[in-house]
């Protein structure tokens, strides 16, 4: 577009304000500038007025930009109303302009994208310069200098009035400031098989501060640009800049999943007999199973397709998503199976435990790094999961603070930040999949499960599954599981070296791109209700019948109405894995046998063989805090017959005169030293505080 046109371009901009966007005009005039600050226009308009703005726009769209807020500056308004610090706007760019992130190129420097990514860290909008005004120290002359670019200011380079070179001050009052933020988008979870790349975009006026909260899916809309500061070095960073841009915001991340091109394959699954077996079947193929590792992996199922929320006006809010934690002896393929889910799940994050903060599991106000000392907003693996699945391994080895941070997120589905100056609140409605290794190496059947992982009781009480995995030496297993790798092994071995085959050892029943595509369809479509009161009364009658094995006094509570709705989410689940509207008696066969399966793993106090609910809500079972009465009790009564305090000897004589064994004992009186309950005067003698 030369010089020569310009006359021509800005005739063309207004007439199409005045054809196609006469009554947003006048809308924007009588709301600006406390209501609305800006015209967005659709390109798609521009490209119905003129094919050849419109692509002038793509090309070099600071010089429509410039012409576009001209005409709007000059419209012919009813009232006296100035327009000329209105932005314009441009979204929904058309397909070829809209990418992924590192899908630009050198070539399309200084033109119009739409990239498509995650935001992962916000930072805190605060004034930038519009247009300095700065004032003569000699003789007071004003000068008005628009700032663009970098963040170095831009002085006059003399005064108008003496025509000396300064010196200049700012005027703050009559400097024209406008809000700045900054926005970082990294790759979705499901295209961020290349690693993290990210662009940051660069948000001004009323795009900045209202429009994201700090973990939206989105497409930005502006101009790719690069960052100049540093002109010694060769090679720069991109960035986008907003101006004339827009955000369009999607509701889920379901949207790269077109599902509609797989409604044949989908149909198929469904209507096969036993589409959840198909579905399991899927899920790590490279796997040897057994039916303990088949029902873990049901139920990894059923995280992935879920339960529907159920948000009630005025009443209360239902969560549908469901948290599952597998503990297993080492070697057990646990690893596997999170990084299998977090590659299937249309939204699916994977992080290691070790060392993982509150921030990084849920979402803090940190020091940003974007070149400047402010706070920004940086989501966590919970955030980023948000109606997905946040894979977490080695989840006993997470730092402290973060336990208490994930356990009020995953009750409340969202994250709370307040620090700095920030305050939000972060959706986090996600399923959390984690996996722990115990304490000591390997698990203690005779042990309850609450001593041998490093798990705060807060945190383990909101799995609605739990599922441990044993080594045990099995000869016909272990021969199954030699055979399955050593044959994997030699397979592999032929592709690589020799050539033969495809290269594909174990391939799945259903491949990636359809199994995504059936998850996403149920998860958007499906929405089962009971399809009578019969089968519902099947989850009150067992829940009651549980629950009966604890009306005796001495006995402990099996379970809690906490429960009572994982039953619920799971049936809901199932239903919605086999497509179905109606919730059936084979989906609460489902979701009683997965619970009780959950319940005989981690839920049996191993020294009274009873369902106690206490062992993952409290972290102790029943039988534990009898013996921690008991020893107590015996170390009162002997510290009574002793001046200077009850001897060890002779209170672990009196604890197994009541049924407690040596080794129970001195553990207890350790725990109470450790709890500030018990001290030690002296050597060998024990005095309660």
């Amino acid at each position: 577009m030369s010089a020569q046109q310009i006359p021509e371009v800005m005739e063309s901009c207004e007439e199409f304000l005045k054809k196609y966007y006469k009554e947003e005009v006048l809308r924007l005039a009588n709301r600006f500038p406390n209501d609305q600050k800006s015209l967005v226009i659709d390109w798609n308009d521009l490209f119905k007025y003129d094919p050849r703005l419109a692509d002038d726009y793509l090309d070099q769209p600071k010089i429509v930009l410039r012409h576009l807020k001209e005409a709007l500056r000059t419209y012919d308004l009813p009232a006296d109303i100035d327009l000329s610090a209105a932005n314009v706007r441009i979204e929904n760019l058309e397909d070829a302009r809209t990418v992924h992130i590192n899908e630009y190129r050198p070539e399309q420097i200084g033109q119009a994208l739409g990239i498509r990514g995650q935001v992962t860290q916000l930072s805190e909008p605060k004034p930038q310069i519009d247009e300095a005004a700065f004032e003569c120290t000699l003789c007071g002359t004003l000068h008005r200098i628009p700032q663009s670019g970098g963040d170095e200011m831009q002085e006059p380079h003399e005064c108008q009035g003496c025509e000396r070179q300064g010196p200049f001050q700012l005027n703050t009052e009559q400097t024209v400031f406008q809000q700045y933020q900054v926005a970082r988008l990294e790759m979705p979870p499901e295209r961020s098989n290349t690693g993290q790349a990210h662009i940051d975009v660069r948000m001004y006026d009323d795009l900045a501060g209202k429009s994201l909260e700090g973990n939206e899916r989105l497409t930005a809309n502006g101009i790719l640009s690069i960052d100049d500061d540093d002109l010694e070095s060769r090679t720069f960073d991109y960035h986008l800049e907003t101006e004339g841009g827009s955000f369009e915001i999607e509701d889920g991340g379901f949207e790269d999943i077109d599902y509609e091109e797989h409604m044949d394959d989908i149909r198929a699954i469904a209507e096969s007999g036993d589409p959840i077996g198909m579905l399991v079947d899927s899920l790590a193929p490279q796997l040897s199973r057994d039916e303990r590792l088949e029902q873990i992996m049901t139920a990894m199922v059923l995280q992935l397709v879920g339960a529907g929320r159920k948000d009630l006006e005025d009443g209360p809010t239902f969560r549908g998503d469901f948290h599952v934690l597998i503990l297993s002896d080492p070697g057990m393929g646990k690893s596997e199976l999170l990084g299998e889910v977090e590659d299937i799940s249309p939204i699916g994050r994977y992080v290691s435990g070790k060392g993982l903060s509150k921030a990084g599991a849920t979402a803090a106000a940190v020091k940003d790094d974007f070149g400047g000392s402010e706070y920004t907003l940086k989501a966590g693996i919970l955030v980023l999961a948000n109606d997905g699945i946040a894979c977490i391994d080695e989840i006993d080895k997470v730092q402290p603070n973060a336990v208490q941070a994930m356990h009020g997120a995953l009750e409340r589905q969202r994250v709370d930040v307040m620090k700095a100056g920030i305050s939000s609140k972060l959706p986090a409605k996600t399923s959390l999949l984690a996996a722990g290794n115990p304490k000591y190496g390997r698990f203690d059947r005779h042990q309850p499960i609450s001593e041998q992982i490093d798990l705060a009781p807060s945190l383990m009480s909101r799995f609605d599954l739990m599922f441990m995995m044993s080594d045990t030496p099995d000869e016909e297993r272990d021969r199954e599981v030699a055979e399955h790798i050593v044959q994997s092994w030699d397979e592999a071995a032929r592709s690589a070296y020799r050539g033969e085959g495809d290269g594909t050892i174990v391939e799945r029943e259903i491949p990636t791109e359809v199994l995504r595509a059936y998850i996403a369809y149920a998860k958007e479509t499906v929405k089962p209700v009971f399809a009578n009161a019969d089968i519902w009364n099947r989850f009150i009658d067992h829940y009651v019948k549980i629950r009966s094995k604890g009306v005796d006094e001495d006995s402990p509570v099996p379970v809690t109405a906490r429960k009572l709705q994982a039953f619920l989410r799971l049936a809901e689940a199932s239903a919605r894995a086999r497509l179905s509207d109606t919730i059936e008696h084979e989906d609460v066969t489902r979701s009683i046998e997965l619970i009780m399966r959950s319940l005989n793993d981690v839920g049996i106090d191993p020294e009274s063989g009873e369902f106690d609910a206490d062992i993952v809500e409290a972290g102790t079972s029943k039988s534990q805090r009898d013996r921690v009465k008991g020893v107590k009790a015996c170390i009162l009564d002997v510290e009574e017959e002793y001046d200077r305090g009850a001897p060890i000897d002779v209170v672990l004589e009196r604890c197994n005169s009541i049924g407690i064994d040596t080794d129970k004992a001195e553990s207890e009186i350790e725990k109470l030293k450790q709890k500030g309950e018990l001290y030690e005067p002296s050597e060998g003698v024990f005095l309660t505080t």
